[in-house]
């Protein structure tokens, strides 16, 4: 273990210099031979039911490449969940990132999707994606946070470059309830899901990522949450939180039981005192 440590770091000091003392010099003076990194796309191939699928991403960099090939391997309720999904049903993708599963889901199930992101790199990654994959016609992407109200705000990122970004919030607290002191303030507006959903006559499934902002998002859905068109929500929720009953509560009232089959696939974060964990739901009732 120690010489596979010690070759490691010996490999990265040769590999920093080369960077340093051939590559920089060599983009400064001639940067059109590296015009081509900007435009490197990753693939991932797959079979879903005897038939072949293919979805490219940009590739600015690892995080990029870790969410291509974790595909369908880092939340596989998550893809169980849209596999279940009617063909060309309408899909509400909140906090869609750089569209993994946006994508996912209009290319395997021919989707209608709606993929709201508010963080500026992540969203300028979601629509090359969107681009690349030629899925425009089912994809539309705004870039725009959801709450209780139309509003604008800060977004407090935790973290922001081409290759992602992540932990936006109106407030300087994370998914696990800490504090933290953003790297980067951008401005943004909010909508809610009832403005959506009256804009796009509704949607079938809808998906919540948001980092621990959940309530207010659900205080601006209630016209939603009451439709009979909407089938399932799929929420990822942090089981430590105080308002963790209250959300529960929520859609219990609105008719939806947790699927406890799904939901106990799903992958659990226990990071930094975290019990976080996707939570689906499912409309049982008128």
């Amino acid at each position: 273990m120690k010489t596979k440590t010690a070759l490691h770091k010996i490999l990265k000091s040769i590999i920093l210099r080369i960077s340093k003392y051939v590559v920089l010099p060599l983009n400064n003076f001639v940067p059109i031979l590296f015009d081509g990194v900007l435009c490197r796309t990753v693939t991932e191939d797959f079979h879903l039911q005897n038939v072949r699928y293919s979805i490219k991403f940009s590739d600015f960099g690892p995080q990029c490449r870790s969410r291509t090939s974790s595909l369908l391997t880092k939340e596989p309720s998550t893809i169980k969940w849209i596999n279940s999904f009617t063909k060309n049903s309408k899909f509400l993708d909140v906090g869609a990132n750089m569209g993994v599963y946006s994508l996912y889901a209009s290319i395997t199930q021919k989707c209608e999707v709606v993929a709201l992101e508010p963080c500026s790199s992540s969203f300028a990654l979601l629509n090359l994606n969107i681009n690349i994959n030629n899925v425009n016609n089912f994809v539309r992407a705004y870039p725009v946070a959801v709450s209780d109200s139309s509003k604008f705000i800060d977004l407090n990122m935790s973290t922001i470059s081409p290759d992602t970004g992540g932990g936006q919030s109106e407030f300087t607290v994370d998914a696990r309830g800490a504090e933290f002191v953003p790297c980067y303030v951008q401005g943004n507006l909010t909508t809610t899901i009832d403005e959506l959903s009256a804009i796009h006559d509704g949607f079938d499934h809808i998906k919540i990522d948001t980092d621990g902002y959940e309530l207010p998002i659900l205080n601006g859905a209630k016209a939603t949450l009451s439709s009979n068109k909407l089938k399932s929500v799929l929420i990822e929720l942090n089981s430590n939180l105080d308002n963790y009953d209250q959300i529960l509560g929520i859609f219990e009232s609105y008719g939806f039981l947790l699927d406890p089959d799904l939901t106990s696939k799903s992958y659990i974060s226990t990071k930094n005192g975290g019990n976080i964990y996707n939570h689906i739901f499912k409309k049982t009732t008128s």
